[in-house]
């Protein structure tokens, strides 16, 4: 009973130490905003001074008013490549309901003359079956079948007021289409929108990183160009692009590594690598590299140039991808942002919960100088003796359950003599 005692002690106590750690490591750093015009959503972006001083999934950072009351946010970073999908209408230049020949006429446009082979209709909630016939024209008096006979059949929405419909058809480039739709047994449907559905390719907006600072060595191995690129503090990476010299043709293997180790074999220094990314360097493309948010203070472009003569390395930049907080803040407050704290959890807000209800085209707030934060003397020197004090507690009650763990032995020990 005395062990258990002991080691329940000892358990309690291990567990105030490691709170004590844990509270007494704060946020490293801090920034101020600038004061914001008026009361409602902002972006504020983060530098890659503030980035580099971040967790990798940039969970240490919270923003804090006057008062000192936590101000809830979303993190918001650009991704590499992202592919849109927009609704785009076709203008309606006619909508009619013939009752006496008992079909609806609508007919669209399509001033660019695109390439289409379907639309889409949105329709007020309905379940009905319907035939169709499907026309193009370049001139509105002259059409010409595309489909017909087109069997039309909408299933109505439990959550929604109205319903999208896809007519798929041959492709075709006409300038005006017509729609018939058979409407002789029953009543006419309600067609709210037609439309197309555009998908385009967004590339992620980056920014540049600031002193990078580049060193080539063609000596360091054979048939290799090895290119050191540093930073003055580790940094978070997304993109870097490499200008070749004047070479009119180039075609070379290349891999963005970094360093293991290094020692010496048969009295030359040899070099190990990790290889982040392998890919190819051309006279005909733009060179450019992506990476996922890949944290380093330095790193190397090695080129394999065979048997033909180095390349010359011209400029190289490096990017991040743009990464903000949306916060709600008011014109008659001041804020701050606190970051850099490898013991806190990402935090969790109601407001992730509203991220379709934020307006779009927000607004820029502007981070200001970082500032260091320093613990005082006073909370250092009392932070050291109260450490001191929990270890030497630590200390008392470990060796007070190793004696009683001892005891214990022997008793034990005792027992089996007699038996």
């Amino acid at each position: 009973m005395k062990y258990q005692t002991y080691r329940k002690t000892i358990l309690i106590v291990l567990v105030l130490l490691y709170n004590l750690n844990i509270f007494s490591q704060g946020f490293s750093w801090e920034t101020k905003l600038d004061k914001v015009e008026s009361k409602g959503f902002y972006l504020i972006k983060l530098n890659n001074n503030i980035l580099s001083k971040l967790n990798s999934d940039f969970s240490d950072i919270r923003i804090y008013d006057e008062e000192n009351k936590e101000v809830a946010y979303i993190l918001k970073k650009e991704k590499p490549i992202k592919q849109i999908t927009l609704f785009k209408e076709y203008k309606i230049i006619e909508k009619k309901h013939k009752i006496a020949w008992g079909y609806t006429r609508i007919i669209i446009h399509n001033p660019k003359k695109n390439d289409i082979n379907n639309i889409l209709l949105i329709i007020k909630n309905t379940e009905v079956k319907k035939r169709l016939k499907f026309s193009g024209s370049d001139d509105k008096e002259n059409w010409y079948i595309i489909k017909d006979k087109y069997r039309f059949q909408s299933s109505y929405s439990e959550n929604d007021n109205s319903v999208i419909k896809i007519l798929n058809f041959p492709k075709s480039n006409y300038e005006y289409y017509e729609i018939l739709l058979d409407d002789y047994v029953n009543k006419p449907i309600n067609i709210l929108k037609v439309g197309y559905l555009d998908t385009s390719i967004e590339n992620g907006k980056y920014s540049e990183i600031s002193s990078v600072d580049f060193l080539q060595n063609d000596s360091l191995e054979p048939k290799k160009t090895i290119v050191k690129i540093k930073f003055d503090e580790p940094k978070y990476v997304d993109k870097i692009t490499f200008k070749i010299g004047d070479n009119e043709f180039f075609h070379r293997n290349a891999t963005i590594s970094v360093k293991d180790s290094a020692k010496y074999k048969k009295k030359k220094m040899e070099y190990f690598y990790t290889d982040l990314k392998n890919f190819t360097i051309t006279s005909y493309t733009d060179n450019t590299i992506l990476l996922e948010n890949q944290k380093m203070d330095k790193f190397y472009f090695i080129i394999e140039n065979n048997d033909n003569q180095p390349l010359l390395l011209k400029d190289v930049k490096v990017y991040h991808l743009n990464t903000s907080l949306v916060a709600k803040l008011d014109n008659e407050k001041k804020y701050k942002i606190k970051f850099g704290n490898s013991k806190i959890s990402k935090a969790k807000y109601d407001l992730e919960h509203f991220i379709d209800s934020i307006p779009k085209g927000l607004k820029n707030v502007n981070t200001k100088e970082l500032i260091k934060i320093e613990i005082p003397k006073e909370e250092k020197k009392e932070l050291i003796d109260t450490t001191i004090i929990w270890l030497a507690i630590a200390l008392v009650v470990f060796l007070l359950g190793f004696l009683s763990f001892k005891m214990i032995n022997d008793m034990n020990k005792k027992k089996e003599d007699k038996n």
